[in-house]
């Protein structure tokens, strides 16, 4: 028996082959990389949290909620209420006595959702200035500053000199449409592992702001008012965890406070 092949017929289904081929690797590309990714030290932040602690309940955010619980051992209970979360970072609710909350800066990027759940009007005036910065004097007093420049606005870190020996630091900013230059009440600087805290001196009170700016470096730079460093969110993660006496895990962006 002989069995004719038709060169047209096998191209054609080589094409199809193909096309299908590609078809399910774009699909299935697409698919891996829209799926969220839970950041590195949040992961580092529950493991260590598990590997130490036992039958203890941790709170985390809605979204952290399905690591936590995979990562769960030892008795340990993971808690996630959109309400409760935010009633605690942000609407001065106590964390329960015995309780451990897992925060991290990623929640500046749910305020809206957290706002939402918890009932509350989460309104702050978060400032945002350029992550790079220029050196130069601001008066003959306040030198050797980094500045991080806007159009109209700038934060400026500053040495303050007394007969040309720097005696302090102070943290200067001008914000959006405002003509005044207030000082600041602490700079905290962030390389991505540590972050080193810098208070300054009021120098002239009429025009000091109880605020903090946040220099992550190379990457943002921030300022933050006295509305949200009052928040158990401010005064938990924004400043280094030598600061604080609740730090029980600390990696990175990531925090486990008890």
């Amino acid at each position: 028996m002989i069995i004719r092949f038709s060169v047209r017929r096998i191209l054609l289904v080589v094409v199809v082959i193909v096309l299908a081929a590609f078809a399910y690797y774009f699909f299935l590309s697409g698919h891996i990389s829209a799926a969220p990714q839970t950041p590195a030290d949040v992961r580092y932040a529950l493991e260590y949290f598990n590997a130490v602690e036992s039958n203890k309940t941790i709170i985390v955010p809605p979204s952290y909620y399905k690591i936590a619980s995979e990562l769960a051992i030892n008795g340990n209970k993971v808690v996630s209420d959109a309400a409760e979360y935010a009633g605690i970072l942000f609407g001065n609710k106590s964390l329960p006595k015995g309780d451990f909350i897992l925060v991290d800066m990623a929640q500046l990027d749910q305020l809206g959702s957290l706002s939402k759940a918890s009932g509350l009007n989460l309104s702050y005036d978060i400032v945002s200035f350029p992550p790079s910065y220029y050196q130069a004097n601001l008066s003959n007093s306040e030198r050797n500053c980094l500045v991080y420049k806007n159009v109209s606005s700038y934060f400026a870190f500053c040495g303050v000199y007394l007969d040309n020996v720097k005696i302090a630091y102070i943290g200067m900013i001008k914000f959006p449409g405002s003509s005044t230059e207030y000082e600041i009440n602490s700079t905290v600087f962030y390389n991505g592992i540590h972050r080193y805290l810098f208070k300054s001196i009021a120098t002239n009170n009429s025009n000091e702001k109880h605020g903090i700016a946040l220099v992550y470096q190379n990457i943002t730079t921030l300022y933050f008012p006295q509305n949200i460093t009052k928040t158990f969110f401010g005064k938990e993660m924004l400043l280094p965890s030598s600061e604080l006496n609740n730090v029980f895990d600390n990696y990175g962006e990531a925090r486990i406070i008890s």
